[in-house]
C-alpha cells in the first residue's frame, strides 16, 4: 500500500512537472537560429576559397554525401577523382 501511495506521488509531480514544461514559452526563436544559420553560411561561402564541406553536403543527395565522393567531385571535378 505504501508503494502504491509513493507511486501515485511520483505520477503526480511529474504530471505536475510536464504540464509546467509545456505551459512554458519557448526561450528561443527557431526562425531566428534558422535565418541566422543561412545568413553565416552564406558569409561564410564568401570569405572562403573553396566552398566549406557542410554546404556542399547540404548540397548533395545524402548517399553521396556519406561516402565523401560528392565532396571529391564537388572539389575537383569528377573526372579527376576515378
Amino acid at each position: 500500500d505504501r508503494r502504491k501511495q509513493e507511486l501515485s506521488r511520483i505520477t503526480k509531480d511529474n504530471y505536475q512537472i510536464l504540464r509546467r514544461i509545456q505551459d512554458a514559452r519557448p526561450a528561443y526563436n527557431h526562425r531566428e537560429w534558422e535565418k541566422s544559420a543561412k545568413t553565416n553560411d552564406r558569409l561564410l561561402e564568401n570569405i572562403c576559397e573553396f566552398r566549406p564541406v557542410h554546404v556542399l553536403n547540404k548540397d548533395t543527395d545524402s548517399d553521396a554525401a556519406k561516402d565523401g565522393s560528392a565532396i571529391l567531385d564537388e572539389m575537383f571535378g569528377k573526372d579527376s577523382v576515378e
